[in-house]
């Protein structure tokens, strides 16, 4: 990455198997350069099922990393754009799944990773913290060079009300 550009991961799913609803109550990312060489600028839950029966895929895109906010993702003729909400409050009925949708910002050269994620949430009036053990490192360098936005993004960011992150503008893979 190169200072002053973001990047978008979609990842890590988390799944209410219990019998009660729970409420997300904060996303924890910390590690090696988190807040000196990379700063989370955004921090969202993204609904993939509410409870077992239903599904979000008209406003669910693949997992991975995103050079949008919200992801988008042509799929066949249609665009389509992940639902994202507040993670203080989300709330998960059971048989539910989500998202983690995490932006950073690149503030100088250097390495980061982030070797796990924290949910912090509540159920039934207790508070519980889970580790994810998703990891991912990175290196922010004066010299790297800028990721083309898949044509799969760009060709949706007009039509699905989307923007670009911070360093990409309307640069297009073919």
């Amino acid at each position: 990455m190169r200072p002053g550009t973001e990047l978008g991961f979609l990842y890590t799913i988390f799944e209410n198997t219990s019998d009660a609803p729970i409420f997300i109550r904060s996303v924890v990312i910390r590690g090696p350069g988190i807040g000196t060489v990379v700063r989370p600028v955004l921090i969202r839950m993204a609904p993939l099922r509410s409870g077992y029966h239903h599904y979000d895929v008209d406003n669910a895109t693949a997992g991975g990393l995103y050079l949008t906010d919200p992801p988008v993702l042509l799929e066949g003729k249609g665009c389509h754009r992940q639902s994202l909400r507040d993670v203080s409050g989300f709330r998960m009925s059971p048989g539910s799944y989500t998202r983690v949708f995490l932006v950073i910002r690149a503030i100088r050269p250097g390495r980061f990773a982030i070797p796990y994620h924290v949910i912090v949430y509540s159920m039934n009036g207790t508070e519980y913290r889970q580790t994810l053990p998703t990891r991912f490192t990175g290196v922010v360098s004066n010299a790297a060079h800028l990721t083309p936005v898949p044509y799969q993004q760009a060709d949706c960011v007009g039509p699905a009300h989307a923007r670009y992150l911070a360093g990409y503008g309307s640069r297009r893979k073919t």
